[in-house]
């Protein structure tokens, strides 16, 4: 699709650049050089999308966002996705740019692929949300509204989730596979996984606070700021510390999100990993799945000054690690008793050599024999991975 997108950027060489990485996209580019010149081009016209530099001078690009969100607002128009761009060290600039409610930040120069696919992101997850709310305020009465919302928390967080298997077709070094059933009242778990580079796999999985639409979209913002941190090349442990320091720095609701994270190095099969409050890991070795207890911290959203600590687990081939949120530990049958951490091992080690996809699927059917058609109180979240 041919894409109008706007470039505020007082750099030309840079300017130029950007511009010639989405003409070659099939997109159609506009270049403004300032917030002055950029304002009164967008009382005339309206961008699919705004790449906006930050550091420029006169109005920066935060002053420029908040002018643009202030007329939108004057004049009733729907927000444009903005996507802030930067060459400066994002632990700096890129927090309060999403704390101001940017779509995303990438990091100058700017890789022709990420680029496009950040884009594309931006302005599909800006046109679901525009048509849901459109239809909840279409409805009339309270039930409607309130089944529509939770339709809209659902995408909102199926859609935020990887979710094509095999994730890395090319890399025959591990095998990965997860998987997330909502609840009715849907609440805000969420995994992720992807390379940091060449030879690091990052593994997350992560529960926050709440149900519903505040969830899922606190869900949304802590999986992006996650990734974000994760990809500067931080210890799990550091990167546990700056979220929970921008989460902190702007949450009035007063959520929070309990998290593991994991770093596989894969050269050398080594996994450095953190626990915010999280369920204990399932670790795989010797062919048998045990119950890893983990040194704990305070979920993150908590306590702004908190500080986390990494350890280091030494796999070998045939391991592997099973994570999961509480949904799965926490189903309960007619009798209100607890599926329970015994149980997920016990289905784990009916079959200690599964695939990862097949594991979660002994898992999952385990939950189902137990609850014996139990409503289902709470998401229910897994990943699996094994070294082969």
């Amino acid at each position: 699709m041919s894409y109008r997108i706007a470039i505020v950027d007082d750099d030309a060489m840079s300017l130029a650049g950007t511009k010639e990485l989405l003409t070659e996209q099939g997109m159609r580019v506009t270049c403004l050089r300032s917030g002055e010149i950029f304002m009164k081009f967008i009382i005339e016209n309206t961008p699919d999308l705004v790449l906006l530099d930050i550091m420029m001078p006169e109005n920066d690009g935060f002053e420029i966002y908040r002018m643009l969100r202030g007329f939108e607002k004057q004049t009733g128009r729907e927000p444009v996705p903005v996507i802030f761009l930067s060459g400066e060290d994002p632990a700096e600039t890129e927090p309060y740019g999403l704390r101001l409610g940017a779509d995303d930040y990438i990091r100058k120069p700017c890789d022709p692929v990420i680029l496009k696919g950040r884009i594309e992101r931006a302005i599909r997850n800006r046109t679901m949300i525009k048509g849901y709310t459109d239809e909840i305020s279409a409805l009339h009465s309270e039930k409607e509204q309130t089944a529509a919302e939770l339709k809209f928390a659902t995408d909102i967080q199926r859609g935020a989730l990887p979710n094509k298997f095999p994730a890395f077709p090319g890399r025959g070094e591990f095998d990965i596979y997860a998987s997330m059933t909502p609840a009715k009242q849907v609440g805000g778990d969420l995994y992720d996984f992807f390379l940091v580079d060449d030879d690091h796999l990052a593994l997350v999985i992560a529960d926050v606070s709440g149900k519903g639409v505040p969830a899922a979209l606190f869900m949304m913002s802590s999986k992006s700021l996650i990734k974000q941190s994760t990809l500067t090349g931080r210890r799990p442990s550091g990167i546990l510390e700056a979220v929970n320091r921008q989460i902190c720095a702007d949450n009035d609701a007063n959520m929070f999100v309990t998290v593991w994270l994991g770093i596989l190095e894969i050269s050398t099969e080594k996994l450095i990993a953190a626990n915010a409050g999280h369920e204990y890991p399932m670790l795989k070795t010797n062919g048998r799945y045990e119950i890893l207890r983990d040194v704990h911290g305070p979920a993150v959203g908590l306590f702004d000054d908190e500080r986390y600590a990494d350890y280091e687990l030494r796999l070998k081939k045939g391991d592997g690690v099973f994570i999961y949120t509480d949904g799965v530990s926490e189903a309960t049958d007619p009798d209100n008793r607890l599926f329970g951490k015994e149980r997920i091992l016990d289905a784990l080690n009916s079959a200690p050599d599964a695939s990862p996809e097949n594991a979660l699927n002994n898992v999952r059917a385990a939950i189902d024999d137990f609850v014996k058609g139990a409503p289902q109180s709470d998401d229910i979240t897994m990943l699996a991975v094994t070294l082969k």
